[in-house]
């Protein structure tokens, strides 16, 4: 994994991922910022996104609560001119933009409420620097979003194939998928990883244990988890839906759904 890739890639996440022409793909992403934005807690008044990609969900932050004071940065200035159009456009102005480095986070300790993270420690060369740097500028609540890897729409990405369109790939992604993630787990593996375009970079999706694993070593104290959606690849949105809305709160589902949430507090 290397972060110097990112700073000329603009990931256009708006564009290719929340008003995808794949219904699928934009449920995903959605269902992910949802997990962030339901579950604020009422005792948090300043937020930091900590590299904020275009900025989708800090925009869906401010606009569900605009009493909060938010900041957020990002690796590469591109990114940050697209989401102060975006803010300018929706008339939000509760936000202060950063070009920042994204293990090196310039704010002192102890500084926000609560800090999220969407999406961001699978690209980074150290996990545990990442986890301590949002503990240390966090006051209270530490959010985080990572891939897991224990679901058939993993299964698919990680054959590099794609989740939200069938092709000739699909016939065989599903079973290859899975035998690379039963490959890791009996080898003792912390992760599959799925070779992430345009960058020629790893992207990883860690078994669940191992991200609490890691939150245990941050002396982080992990509240609760909750992954997106169950996501069933291809042409079964319908099904995803039905099942999201009756199984969320079943604790015993998250391991095998796509995306997880881990909500922490600071001890």
């Amino acid at each position: 994994m290397n972060k110097e890739n990112y700073k000329n890639y603009h990931d256009e996440i708006n564009e290719k991922r929340i008003h995808s022409s794949y219904p699928i793909r934009a449920y995903a992403h959605l269902r992910q910022y949802d997990c962030f934005i339901d579950n604020i807690p009422s005792d948090v008044k300043t937020v930091l996104e900590a590299w904020c990609w275009e900025w989708t969900l800090t925009i869906r932050i401010a606009k569900k609560y605009p009493n909060l004071n938010i900041k957020a940065f990002d690796i590469w200035e591109e990114n940050i001119k697209s989401a102060k159009l975006l803010a300018k456009k929706e008339w939000i102005k509760n936000i202060e933009f950063f070009n920042w480095d994204a293990e090196n986070i310039d704010f002192p300790d102890n500084s926000f409420d609560l800090v999220v993270s969407s999406h961001v420690l699978e690209h980074l060369p150290s996990f545990d620097k990442w986890l301590s740097e949002l503990k240390r500028v966090s006051k209270k609540h530490v959010f985080f979003a990572v891939p897991t890897c224990l679901n058939l729409s993993c299964f698919s990405l990680l054959w590099y194939d794609n989740y939200w369109k069938f092709s000739t790939r699909s016939i065989f992604s599903l079973g290859v998928g899975f035998c690379r993630v039963l490959f890791s787990f009996i080898t003792f593996s912390e992760w599959p990883d799925e070779w992430y375009w345009p960058n020629k970079d790893i992207h990883i999706w860690r078994f669940p244990w191992i991200v609490r694993k890691k939150i245990k070593k941050s002396w982080l104290k992990l509240i609760s988890y909750k992954a997106s959606s169950l996501l069933f690849p291809y042409f079964l949105l319908w099904l995803s839906k039905k099942i999201d809305e009756s199984f969320s709160a079943k604790s015993y589902f998250r391991e095998f759904w796509f995306w997880t949430t881990f909500y922490c507090r600071k001890q």
